[in-house]
């Protein structure tokens, strides 16, 4: 809910964006909005959504109870998401993706083509950036427990001195 949300915006917003980087701009925007996460913005923006799910099963007049908002801080550190995301141009389709959501685009003939890959821990160039930043991969998961080598959130599999 929180990419879907922001995600949208903060592409519109990048620099890289209004250069016509999109490319760059939506590795940018990923990047931003996994760290946002940490961030006392990214902080009162989990709030709201939590606040918000919780309005809809207890009533509009519902609180998050002082545990509950304490909860919310170990959110992006306990919690992750794939992404997938396409930005269609005039004569472009710029696909990015983290973890192992995936893109196809199927013509009229019915080619099928793959717009995106999966970061899958065991893929060469992902175990290498996952030795790289101090982690292993035990029975095709990082850490022997994340099936996926990329994600938005996930702090806990993290380095950000790396990042």
């Amino acid at each position: 809910m929180f990419c879907e949300r922001y995600m949208p915006d903060l592409l519109l917003s990048q620099e890289t964006y209004m250069a016509k980087d999109y490319a760059k701009a939506l590795e940018d925007t990923f990047v931003e909005l996994d760290y946002m996460l940490l961030s006392e913005e990214g902080y009162e923006k989990l709030k709201q959504i939590v606040l918000e799910m919780k309005q809809a099963v207890r009533g509009t007049t519902a609180k998050l109870e002082a545990a509950e908002e304490r909860e919310v801080r170990t959110i992006p550190f306990h919690a992750g998401c794939t992404s997938c995301v396409c930005l269609i141009t005039e004569d472009t389709i710029y696909c990015a993706n983290s973890g192992d959501s995936r893109a196809i685009l199927v013509n009229k003939s019915g080619k099928v083509v793959e717009l995106s890959h999966d970061h899958k821990p065991d893929n060469d160039g992902e175990l290498k950036r996952i030795r790289a930043g101090g982690g292993y991969v035990e029975d095709s998961r990082v850490q022997g427990i994340i099936a996926v080598s990329r994600a938005i959130g996930d702090w806990e599999y993290k380095n950000p001195a790396l990042l």
